[in-house]
């Protein structure tokens, strides 16, 4: 279920870009952002169970602070995506969350996938690249819960995407 929701909030949040205001200052944060996304030149490439995507790619950072880098919201046009969840964005190898209330996503020829793993960020000034490598574990769409058993691997290289201002 947590997984359906995240993919409909993925949808919302490709339709606020159009809207001009709220009137809620964190609502309206989000909206800039995603509006800053028109104006990126960043890219992510990833590979998993035989398929390989290049896609657009951007950075939101969420009222929870906690930072989506993945496929473009506003300027992807595939229908495969992929969203990493992470504390913070500094130098360095960090672990993606996956937790209770965050996960992970692929979302690869029409399957969805929970990811766990590892990303490498190489920042400079407000631009960044990273490098993952992680393990996929197929969402049951009729559960909506990620197996226990891996279902493959998946790497993903992001490159000149900007930090949001927040």
């Amino acid at each position: 279920m947590k997984k359906i929701i995240i993919l409909s909030l993925i949808v919302t949040s490709q339709l606020m870009a159009h809207a001009q205001t709220s009137g809620d200052p964190k609502v309206d944060a989000l909206i800039a952002q995603l509006k800053d996304q028109n104006n990126s030149k960043g890219t992510v490439t990833f590979s998993g169970k035989g398929a390989t995507v290049t896609d657009a790619a951007s950075i939101i950072k969420n009222q929870n602070g906690v930072y989506d880098v993945g496929s473009s919201l506003v300027k992807s046009n595939s229908p495969s995506q992929i969203h990493l969840l992470v504390k913070k964005i500094t130098n360095g190898k960090q672990t993606i969350i996956k937790d209770k209330n965050n996960s992970s996503i692929a979302l690869i020829n029409g399957t969805a996938y929970e990811l766990a793993g590892d990303i490498t960020f190489t920042v400079k000034g407000k631009t960044v690249n990273a490098s993952f490598k992680g393990t996929l574990y197929e969402i049951d769409k009729k559960k909506a819960k990620a197996a226990d058993t891996p279902s493959g691997t998946i790497t993903a290289t992001f490159k000149n995407i900007t930090i949001p201002n927040m």
